[in-house]
């Protein structure tokens, strides 16, 4: 085999590995996306979603705080009155 031949089957050989390369890799973000393997979350059930998952993030929390001790509170700038007034709302309410 000559130079030229070589080159040429090298040339094919690392063609054929990057191509089976790109067939095992993942694909990308924007890929998935556009093929449909990742549903955007903008739609009725994904705001639903995201509403409960703070809804419970902000009970857990006030029930957090709640168990805090005065020494914990004082750490933090707070006093029993904010933590009352926190515990207090609704898990709706901001």
């Amino acid at each position: 085999m000559n130079r030229a031949n070589s080159r040429v089957a090298l040339t094919w050989l690392a063609a054929g590995a990057l191509s089976a390369v790109s067939l095992i890799a993942p694909p990308s973000a924007a890929e998935e996306l556009r093929i449909g393997f990742i549903a955007p979350k903008t739609g009725i059930f994904a705001q639903l979603g995201e509403t409960l998952r703070l809804w419970r993030k902000r009970k857990l929390e006030r029930r957090e705080l709640a168990r805090w001790s005065e020494r914990d509170l004082h750490d933090v700038g707070l006093s029993w009155s904010d933590v009352v007034r926190e515990a207090e709302k609704p898990f709706w309410r901001a």
